[in-house]
């Protein structure tokens, strides 16, 4: 392995450091880990693993295959995006905290502007006193007139600090909003709910500061633009490497596994930090053998990529380089003595100020053999830009439990039903055929009039040596076991089949009202792993906001605000909202309730529920505008007569004609 190449290449204590302990966690997860990787894998593509096919090629069992997990992470992936995704909204706010602490400046000016309303009283006062009695006298009139106002003028200023602190919420929200979207916030998500449904872990990543190229268009025609941007991404299981005592992402070290294109990794160690020349000896070599440096994990990404039909990498051609990215706290003497044996500045990469006794976080980039990167970490509480969930969480691990996992031992029992079934359906499928060999022989395949010559002395009493039978029929008793093993499928993961419009449905769920009461119980463990999800997206945006105010050149973003992620709310509020807006509609259509409903209530119900259905509501629905200049046109003529399409009078019995233009 690379590993103890690196330690030779390298005498400095930071890369010893970071190779053993990119050992241990690499060790780790491949004992215990990268087994379960696998099997969730082959159960989310219906393969059976090589023992298997074997045994029932030996016995044989066909190897058929009805893949019931596949059917549940589907269904799991939709009822996430729903939530996370949701059409036309975001799965997360910002909104200023209860008592909102604003900076000192813009404080002191509130209050300042809250006493200038008694800047004219006290001028009045000291220049139109005409002794330094009658003087003080005024001052203590002003002084109980103040008094007396306190609790409005609490109010007054707590009002103003409200605002001016949703203000400032709003402008943060913009900018954070445009920065998830042009960093790749929803991809990944999607990413994200991808690798939560099929493995024990899914990790968010970011934001991770990056220099990225745009193509930007000015007067003179477009034109290439560097600029630094937050980026997110979502980390696949197989890349992550906790450090072996971790309990939690982030409690201890994390090593990645990250695939860096050529072109990229020659443009990024241009920057401060890097050791350039032994990226430019890594590409070298490359181009020279046209084989990227040795990978960190080449027996792992063997199997993996088999797995994942990427069958390129397994005969090594790509062009792509793994690197391994390291996040730890480290001794600052090692930072030292990395710095002088490669004459790098730590003051240029970000570090202003060393101590060979203190502990620093930093990201360490290892390419091949060689570690060629340096950078503090970015956040300035030092922590990580790593977030992790699971479906189902396994107590003091950082690993969960996946469906597949859950669903194995049903997925077995399912398929050996369907196996058997198969095999039971081939016997019934034809008569048996029982022979005395000894009074005649049989042809290999029986025919229909055929002639089968026998000795008659040599049977049993004269018995026929040939007889046929029927093997009894128990398709409908493994169909049954399937339908219970797939009942034990939805108890077991939460996610009913009636929850995606499967029409197999019985009990209470063949009611609407009891079809609605079975949906809302069984969104509850779906609003579990929603809340696994919103605290990895709030992590991830507190991150971010922290970055936004260490760096923005604007101050008007900085204030006391709060992340509330909408990933569980949402599933809540979906469904009642719009049960509640159809049933406030069906009470403004009945007489009996009408008369209680402002026209621009039923008018804004209407615009909500084109909303949700994402039609254009300013294009179907008058504006709240137009509904009052047109009851503002009928109010004038209350007592009107029924008016043609032309706008004219209709005469007694004359239906007004239809096409006509108003």
């Amino acid at each position: 392995m690379p590993g103890s190449a690196g330690v030779i290449a390298f005498a400095d204590r930071l890369s010893s450091h970071i190779e053993a302990r990119w050992g241990a966690a690499r060790d780790a997860k491949r004992l215990r880990i990268t087994p379960i990787l696998e099997r969730c894998a082959r159960l989310q593509d219906g393969l059976y693993d090589a023992e298997l096919r074997a045994r029932f090629e030996a016995a044989g069992e066909p190897d058929l295959y009805d893949n019931l997990v596949r059917e549940k992470t589907r269904q799991l992936k939709a009822l996430l995006r729903d939530a996370l995704q949701p059409m036309g909204d975001r799965a997360w706010d910002l909104e200023p905290t209860p008592a909102p602490d604003l900076p000192a400046e813009v404080r002191d000016g509130i209050v300042a502007l809250s006493m200038r309303q008694f800047l004219p009283d006290m001028a009045e006062i000291e220049m139109g006193a005409r002794n330094e009695q009658e003087r003080q006298g005024l001052r203590r009139q002003l002084a109980e007139r103040v008094q007396a106002m306190s609790g409005a003028m609490a109010q007054q200023m707590d009002a103003m600090i409200r605002d001016e602190a949703e203000s400032r919420c709003d402008r943060l929200e913009r900018l954070v909003e445009d920065e998830l979207a042009e960093g790749g916030w929803d991809e990944a998500i999607s990413e994200l709910i991808e690798y939560l449904s099929v493995f024990p872990l899914a990790v968010l990543k970011g934001p991770i500061l990056e220099t990225v190229t745009d193509l930007k268009w000015d007067r003179a025609g477009p034109r290439l633009t560097e600029r630094v941007k937050p980026v997110f991404r979502a980390v696949s299981p197989w890349d992550i490497y906790p450090g072996p005592n971790s309990r939690v992402l982030g409690d201890d070290y994390i090593c990645e596994v990250v695939r860096w294109g050529i072109e990229a990794l020659r443009v990024a160690a241009q920057g401060p930090g890097w050791i350039t020349s032994r990226v430019d000896e890594a590409i070298r070599d490359f181009i020279t053998s046209q084989r990227p440096p040795a990978s960190p994990v080449a027996t792992e990404g063997t199997a993996r990529a088999a797995l994942e039909l990427r069958p390129g990498e397994v005969i090594g051609e790509t062009e792509q380089i793994e690197v391994l990215e390291y996040w730890d706290r480290v001794p600052g003497e090692y930072l030292l003595e990395w710095a002088g044996r490669h004459e790098a500045s730590l003051a240029e990469i970000g570090f202003p100020r060393i101590e060979a006794d203190q502990w620093y976080p930093i990201c360490a980039i290892r390419v091949g053999s060689y570690v060629v990167h340096v950078s503090p970490v970015r956040d300035p509480l030092g922590r990580y830009p790593y977030q992790s969930c699971c479906f189902e969480t396994r107590s003091g691990s950082v690993w969960g439990v996946s469906p597949p996992e859950i669903l194995e031992s049903v997925q077995r029992a399912y398929n050996h039903a369907m196996r058997n079934m198969a095999v039971n359906l081939g016997f019934i499928s034809g008569p048996m055929v029982s022979h005395d060999s000894g009074a005649s022989t049989i042809p290999v395949r029986l025919q229909p009039r055929a002639v089968l010559p026998y000795d008659g002395a040599k049977t049993l009493h004269g018995r026929s040596p040939t007889e046929l039978f029927n093997v009894s029929s128990v398709i409908s008793e493994c169909i049954a076991v399937r339908e219970d093993y797939r009942q034990r499928a939805d108890d077991l993961t939460g996610i009913p089949r009636y929850g995606y419009g499967s029409p197999q449905t019985t009990g209470a769920a063949e009611t609407m009202g009891g079809l609605d009461m079975l949906l809302t119980m069984s969104s509850k463990s779906i609003k579990a792993v929603l809340g696994a999800i919103d605290r990895a997206v709030k992590g991830c945006l507190e991150q971010l906001v922290a970055l936004n105010y260490m760096y923005s050149p604007d101050p008007s973003i900085r204030g006391d605000i709060r992340i509330v992620p909408k990933g569980a709310l949402q599933v809540m509020l979906q469904d009642r909202q719009q049960k509640g807006q159809a049933e406030m509609l069906g009470w403004a259509r009945d007489p009996a309730y009408a008369p209680f409903f402002k026209p621009e209530g039923v008018a804004y119900l209407l615009r909500q529920r084109a909303h949700a259905a994402d039609f254009p509501e300013d294009k179907i629905i008058v504006s709240d505008e137009e509904l009052r200049q047109g009851m503002a046109r009928q109010a004038v003529l209350p007592g009107a007569e029924a008016t043609s399409a032309q706008g004219v009078p209709a005469r007694q019995g004359q239906t007004p004609q239809r096409g006509m233009r108003p």
